[in-house]
């Protein structure tokens, strides 16, 4: 397989994307990660231009009450043929209701995550995906009082969409991390994951019900294992930077957990740089 040169560099993520509770697929995944990547990029351009001529150009709607961020296909798939697809895909984000549970504030729900999607051809080709944010949709999502910080490599190179989420969301913990440290701790509720990753879904009453993986034994061995052992062949070929263990609580649960205890194994963080540069194509 040929291997695919990329810059390693931490995408830093607000947390309500990555807790954004819904069934969402790799590509989608990779498309938010992308979205978060051009948002830095755009940043890091403006502030790399002398003072006195600096415009803020990320975002030149914004006065008129909407952001436009736009998705190059490349940020998402190597393979142009795919292109169709990954359009399809990025436009069912119109129709996802999206939520998140905020410590603070309790639910926050929109009822559409993004405002319009349109897919510019010049010269007959996609090249962009560009999404339209309201100003009220854009205060909801790209919040950073809180944030994930992750390697773009490794969402990339990740095959199942629940490596790339766990990864995320592990990553939003780390600043619990004590000095000098090699490990971390990272604990959720079995129910809170459950509807960060869509297995459960909300009725119109206000309750929720089970959707997908029922029983706490499916969900450990089709999220949980697969997810484990995923990411720590990736730390061993050097383009994760951490991998994990976790353990159930309570350890004698009947037919269920109350919530999860993942422990955070860091690998050097040079070296997952370093090879992160270099990864095989998605």
């Amino acid at each position: 397989m040929e291997e695919k040169k990329l810059p390693a560099e931490y995408i830093r993520q607000p947390y309500p994307i990555t807790a954004f509770q819904a069934d969402l697929s790799i590509r989608q995944i990779r498309i938010l990660a992308a979205m978060m990547k051009g948002i830095q990029d755009g940043v890091r351009k403006m502030f790399k231009q002398k003072a006195e001529t600096r415009q803020v150009e990320l975002f030149p709607d914004l006065d008129a009450g909407y952001i436009y961020i736009c998705v190059p296909f490349r940020e998402v798939t190597d393979r142009s043929d795919t292109y169709v697809d990954v359009e399809r895909v990025a436009r069912k984000f119109m129709d996802m209701v999206f939520r998140y549970d905020d410590k603070q504030k309790g639910e926050i729900t929109l009822t559409h995550f993004v405002d319009e999607i349109s897919i510019p051809k010049p010269n007959g080709r996609r090249e962009t995906i560009r999404f339209k944010f309201s100003q009220q949709q854009a205060n909801a999502i790209f919040n950073f009082t809180m944030y994930s910080r992750y390697l773009m490599p490794v969402v990339m190179s990740a095959k199942s969409k629940y490596t790339a989420r766990i990864y995320m969301l592990m990553t939003s913990a780390q600043g619990f991390k004590e000095k000098n440290s090699s490990t971390y701790s990272w604990y959720v509720g079995y129910d809170e994951l459950r509807r960060i990753f869509g297995c459960d879904v909300k009725q119109p009453n206000g309750r929720w019900c089970r959707k997908t993986r029922k029983d706490y034994r499916h969900f450990k061995l089709d999220v949980l294992q697969v997810a484990q052992n995923e990411l720590k062949k990736l730390a061993e070929e050097g383009i994760s930077d951490c991998w994990f263990d976790y353990k159930e609580s309570p350890e004698d649960y009947i037919k269920e957990p109350k919530s999860l205890v993942f422990t955070i194994h860091l690998v050097e963080e040079e070296k997952a740089l370093l090879n992160s540069n270099i990864i095989k194509k998605w």
